[in-house]
């Protein structure tokens, strides 16, 4: 033992050194692994793996990402979407026609961002994707609430699901937006002035969706989606390969051609010809107006043979002009009935339960409905209070069962969601992209029974959004081409070094030879 070596000498002595530990004399150098080798190495590794190999080297780097790009089975454009989200904390608008895997990459995004907060505008989105609403998200409500008053409500004591909801902002790094278009550009400045209440500062934003979609219904009143500042400023990516149908598909022709307004009758004619005679009863039915969705409900349910049971709204003090009739909010149910659930209650949003989610009525008592929802979970469904304020003080409520007959839904409402079979009737047709809406539902025009299919329809089309989409579309195509650029100049200048350092491993393997 020759501790002494090393002991302390005393005040203005010089520092003892520490022992150094012999050179290693293994034989591993990563450097001398070919491309050839290293490329077998990264097919099996999954891709958090190989996003810690990729610190290596750039040469490893290069090789890594390839090989996560194959592992999670991403196109060339959702890669770039991908490498813009992940690599380089970029916001992005996420673009491109129904069935390009817009949702089939969010879901891959928010399993590998750090604290992400995943929302959609509309329900059926959300169930995609393992979601909430942003409404629910941010306690938005109807998005008629100045942020004052949404803060306010947030912030009373003993609300504990307001300091969840604050706990949850402030600790997302990634807000993840699917189906963007069905919002106003005033419900995205008041989320925008939401966030920055709660964090001082906006997340990293993913937001997607096709402005070729429907709309939504205030658009007219409160601006798309595309007139929000928030949205002006990400950057725009566009996905190009279909996935939901068959790539070389006519069906898809068809669709990317409704898309843009410009089928033609034989399109029309193909698709009568090639549309399903008869769906199962069982398939979801969509009809343009709400009227129509009502009265097939309305049939559905007489059809039951077991006892009406009514459910009558309360209201005290003063309603606000505007306010939808007691009628509205009138509900009969028997059980057996298919009901959709129309707001987003704390305790069934910690269910999984969100405005849109499906369900089964399992039994009817005083005050309250026990539905099976479609995720599995059975609840009873009670009356909730709606409060209208002014001036920060309650003037009236609003007491309500918060359920619907769900036999048949809106386009609207069925925008976001894939369909294995449904009904579908045009007749009615009224909205910009809602024909495209409907039928884009399905891979394949034989798993769609479609009534009253007129071109005119399918051709109406949103122009001033026409025009932001190729907008958009341009910008990402000029970005992808100085990307493919820049990497075809790099993969030469790599290629020059790797042939520099083969030939300097070669001398010095044979200088040891002689």
């Amino acid at each position: 033992m020759q501790l002494n070596r090393f002991a302390y000498c005393g005040n203005g002595a010089p520092a003892a050194t520490r022992p150094r530990l012999p050179p290693f004399r293994g034989n591993g150098r990563w450097e001398t692994l070919d491309a050839d080798t290293l490329a077998e190495v990264c097919v099996h590794l999954d891709d958090r793996q190989l996003a810690r190999l990729s610190n290596v080297d750039r040469r490893t780097l290069k090789l890594a990402r390839i090989a996560i790009q194959r592992h999670l089975g991403l196109s060339a454009s959702q890669w770039a979407v991908f490498d813009a989200v992940l690599h380089r904390r970029e916001d992005v608008l996420l673009m491109g026609a129904p069935g390009t895997g817009k949702s089939f990459l969010l879901k891959i995004l928010r399993e590998r961002v750090r604290n992400p907060l995943v929302t959609a505008s509309t329900a059926a989105a959300a169930d995609k994707i393992g979601a909430m609403t942003l409404h629910s998200a941010l306690s938005l409500g109807l998005g008629d609430k100045p942020v004052e008053e949404i803060m306010k409500r947030l912030k009373r004591p003993h609300n504990a699901h307001g300091q969840e909801t604050i706990n949850t902002i402030t600790n997302s790094t990634t807000l993840i937006l699917d189906e963007v278009s069905m919002l106003t550009a005033k419900l995205l400045r008041l989320a925008e002035e939401v966030l920055l209440k709660v964090r001082g500062r906006l997340p990293q934003l993913v937001v997607s969706g096709d402005p070729m979609q429907l709309g939504a219904v205030a658009a007219a009143r409160e601006g798309s989606f595309y007139d929000a500042e928030l949205v002006q400023r990400l950057r725009p990516y566009v996905l190009l390969e279909a996935h939901r149908q068959t790539e070389d598909s006519e069906f898809l022709r068809i669709l990317n051609a409704a898309r843009m307004g410009r089928a033609r009758e034989a399109d029309a004619k193909w698709l009568r010809a090639n549309f399903c005679p008869k769906v199962p009863d069982s398939a979801p039915k969509l009809f343009c107006r709400i009227y129509e969705v009502e009265r097939h409900n309305n049939e559905m349910l007489d059809a039951l043979t077991m006892p009406l049971v009514f459910s009558y709204p309360l209201t005290t003090g003063k309603i606000p002009n505007g306010t939808p009739t007691a009628s509205a909010f009138t509900v009969g149910l028997k059980v057996g009935a298919r009901v959709l659930l129309t707001r987003n209650v704390p305790e069934l949003v910690a269910r999984g339960l969100h405005n849109g989610s499906c369900g089964r009525v399992a039994s009817l008592s005083e005050g309250s409905v026990a539905v099976v929802f479609d995720n599995g979970a059975t609840v009873a469904v009670k009356k909730i209070v709606q409060d209208f304020e002014e001036h920060g003080k309650v003037i009236g409520t609003l007491t309500f069962l918060p359920l619907v007959l769900a036999w048949a839904v809106s386009v609207h409402r069925a925008q976001g969601a894939t369909l294995d079979a449904m009904y579908v009737d045009l007749g009615k047709c009224f909205a910009a992209g809602q024909a495209y809406v409907a039928l884009s539902r399905v891979r394949e025009a034989a798993h769609a029974q479609v009534d009253n299919l007129q071109l005119f329809h399918v051709n109406n089309i949103d122009r001033p959004a026409l025009k932001f989409y190729n907008k958009c579309a341009e910008r990402s195509e000029k970005r992808a081409e100085r990307r493919a650029e820049r990497t075809r100049v790099h993969a030469l200048a790599m290629q020059y070094v790797d042939d520099d350092a083969l030939e300097q491993m070669m001398n010095e393997f044979e200088s040891r030879q002689t």
